[in-house]
């Protein structure tokens, strides 16, 4: 070791003499601290001071080796296509993106020159990807044999193919404490059971070891109860230790216990280790008794992780569920909810899946309530106990998004009801409570007043339904409105019958709203192409309701079916409609003097308060004029014929990083379930828990796949993984466009 002097800029380095050539008192040196070699003349070496030694060298050799291989057939050698291609990705990825470089494991030739085998990355792109989607490499299975020359000195680790926001049943195998735990993943439970066997085959031709072993050795491990396991020494002294790969654990092993590894025990060697490092997320300090109750509450079972983000260690942080029990938060309440926490967790009702935002748990949401309309409650006063109970509206609170029909409407859409699809059971049971034909239903005995809750015919039916009298109409004739359903009627006193007790104090079915995101003018309503358009929408569907905001007896929602959002649908129709009817000042929410036979968009600002999307009209797309020379980086190839670029000029792509982190730091809205193709989002991407730009591609069940627009990669996310743009990021042109090679 020594400092040498670089040729090119004269100045002085540590170095590893590796060669040397005595009759031209030269020396071949490696820098170790940038990786790069050239001879050197003796007069260009120098001791080096031993204060210089205590850090430890900073570059460390990497290679692609058994994660992609050359086309030909000697593993080591790329040819000039590839190597061309890998220095190309390098030199444009380092200039504009941070470049990540995962280890999968240490290895040495012939047990002398050290290597790992690593990917490098961009957010979007591998370097094994884009080489083996050039076609100047190819994929390898997982565990395919080393070269003979190659030795592993470390067993590979695998990312598992887990992402940020993905949901995983685990098994936690050993916990130090909620910081630092293991975890094993259910889906991979055939592999371990092969592994297993495998090593049990492998320990019985194997002898002890016949050299000292040293840390970080393999070796396999047995442990308390008699099986043998893959392990790592860490220490020798004073007693050997050995780390336990796939259950993370560490344990004090006699010589006695330890076999050696063959190097061509690629079934045992090659498997990646199977212990993810954890911690849970959003978790200050907790007592120490804390952690013992979480060591008991989670050892051995069956657990589901929602993964929140990953730390550059590998270690992933988690929201963590024993049933329907989120462990973070029962941590956070202490020990006392021990108990609790176990009864919850082995049964209850289901309940749907919960998913979280990066960076804490669940936010609080407000809540549904059913109500019935405003004039009605007034009389409240009027009724008896029990059918105060079911106008207090003190039922059950409801999540903000969720699945309704669409009842009674009026010839203004700004006043319909609709009921939760989650109902309908309730709503068959009332309907056969009412119409079973014995006993008799009693006539009601007393004068009927504004507010009596009844059981009511329906003309069109002749069924009976739970009303509310609204008041006299004439003679002996009443306003009612079916509490369940939002119609009115009229209709005479013997068509009233008393309401059974048991249902009066059930809750009204029907919630009164109104579209949120739209305004009418006041003095000519909706035209009659709205109505026709909202009820074809709307009538006799199951739909996607989010209650936005409420307002008196009145909650403003917003509706979408699979073709979209009706509220933003409803305003495009009207628009095209009456070309030209709009001004520049209704258009950004301004009061004009001229009525309009149609429905307005809320002011822009407003909208976008309210709304789960963005307006994608005012996303500009950013191409190259024809005929323009321009310098660019390519950044998703999937071949000459398609592939994205994005302009080399950084100054947008900088902009663009900085307002999102600083939309970030101010708290950025999570979008709800009313998406639809074309939408522009913030979309966190899975490798790098980062967000950035993106248009939503397509919406399904699995997830929503969006287009990174200023990169042009795309991959499918989940919905917790979504934020809403801010405006001032609308502005700005998509830096990424789509080419295909001439010709």
């Amino acid at each position: 070791v020594c400092l040498a002097q670089y040729s090119e800029d004269e100045k002085w380095y540590r170095a590893l003499i590796v060669a040397e050539i005595t009759s031209a008192e030269k020396v071949e040196v490696i820098y170790v601290d940038y990786g790069n070699r050239e001879w050197v003349s003796l007069t260009g070496l120098r001791s080096i001071p031993e204060h210089f030694l205590q850090l430890k060298a900073q570059a460390f050799r990497c290679s692609l080796y058994n994660l992609i291989q050359p086309n030909g057939q000697d593993p080591f050698v790329w040819d000039e296509a590839a190597v061309l291609a890998f220095r190309e990705f390098v030199d444009a990825s380092s200039c504009h993106f941070e470049l990540r470089c995962t280890i999968f494991a240490l290895a040495s030739v012939n047990n002398k020159e050290l290597f790992n085998i690593v990917d490098l990355m961009t957010p979007f792109q591998s370097a094994c990807q884009l080489l083996t989607a050039k076609g100047v490499a190819r994929p390898l299975s997982p565990e395919k044999p080393l070269a003979s020359c190659v030795q592993l000195h470390s067993f590979y680790f695998s990312t598992h193919d887990i992402k940020i926001g993905s949901e995983e049943e685990i098994f936690v195998t050993h916990v130090d404490d909620p910081w630092m735990f293991y975890c094993q993943l259910e889906r991979r439970a055939d592999v371990l059971a092969q592994l297993t066997d495998n090593i049990g085959s492998l320990s019985e031709t194997m002898t002890s070891l016949e050299t000292l072993p040293k840390p970080g050795d393999l070796c396999l491990a047995r442990y308390t109860d008699g099986s043998w396991y893959r392990g790592v020494i860490t220490t020798m002294k004073p007693n050997k230790e050995v780390f336990f790969v796939d259950f993370g654990n560490t344990e004090t092993i006699e010589n006695d216990n330890l076999l050696p590894i063959p190097s061509d025990a690629y079934d045992v060697l090659l498997l990646p280790m199977q212990a993810i490092k954890c911690s849970l997320s959003d978790i200050a300090n907790v007592p120490k008794e804390a952690t013992g109750w979480f060591k008991e509450a989670v050892l051995e079972k069956q657990l589901k992780a929602i993964v929140v983000a990953k730390e550059s260690d590998g270690k992933l942080l988690i929201e963590l569920f024993d049933g329907n029990t989120q462990l973070n938060a029962k941590l956070k309440e202490g020990p006392r909810e021990k108990k609790k926490c176990r009864s919850e967790a082995q049964g209850g009702e289901e309940s749907s899946k919960t998913h979280v935002k990066p960076g804490g748990g669940n936010l609080p949401q407000p809540s549904v309530k059913r109500g019935l309309p405003g004039e009605l409650l007034e009389a409240a006063e009027k009724l008896s106990s029990s059918e105060g109970a079911l106008l207090a509206r003190v039922g059950e609170e409801k999540q903000t998004v969720l699945s309704v029909k669409v009842g009674a409407q009026s010839d203004n859409k700004s006043d319909f009801y609709v009921q939760l699809a989650s109902d309908e059971g309730q709503l068959s049971t009332i309907s056969e409570c009412l119409n079973s034909e014995m006993p008799a239903k009693d006539p009601c005995g007393q004068l009927l007043q504004a507010g009596d809750l009844i059981s009511a015919v329906y003309s069109e039916d002749s069924l009976w339904y739970r009303a509310v009298v609204k008041g006299k109409a004439s003679g002996d004739s009443v306003s009612v409105q079916y509490i369940d359903y939002g119609n009115a009627a009229v209709i005479s006193v013997d068509q009233a019958h008393k309401l059974p007790e048991d249902l009066a104090s059930v809750p009204a079915m029907a919630i009164h709203c109104s579209l949120s995101g739209l305004q009418c003018s006041k003095s000519t309503g909706w035209s009659e192409k709205a109505i026709e358009y909202f009820t074809k929408r709307t009538s006799e569907v199951l739909l996607t309701c989010e209650f936005v905001e409420k307002a008196g007896d009145k909650w403003a929602v917003m509706l979408s079916d699979d073709q979209g959002v009706i509220t933003v649908d409803l305003a495009d129709e009207n628009l095209a409609r009456k070309e030209g009817s709009y001004s520049a000042e209704i258009l950004d929410g301004r009061e004009s003097g001229d009525a309009v036979n149609t429905c307005q968009p809320l002011p822009s600002q407003a909208l976008n308060e309210i709304s789960s999307v963005s307006d994608n009209e005012s996303f500009p797309w950013k191409f190259p004029e024809a005929g323009q020379t321009v310098q660019i980086y390519v950044m998703v190839v999937k071949g000459p014929e398609y592939f994205w670029s994005c302009s080399a000029d950084t100054e947008s792509i900088n902009y663009i990083e900085e307002k999102i982190k600083e939309a970030e730091n101010l708290g950025l809205n999570s979008l709800n379930s009313c998406i639809k193709s074309g939408d522009t989002c913030l979309a966190k991407y899975s490798q790098d828990g980062k967000l950035y730009r993106a248009r939503v591609t397509s919406v399904t069940d699995d997830g929503v796949a969006v287009r990174h627009v200023d990169y042009g990669s795309e991959e499918t996310v989940g919905l917790e993984m979504l934020r809403q743009m801010p405006c001032e990021l609308l502005k700005v042109p998509n830096q990424a466009f789509a080419c295909c090679l001439s010709g």
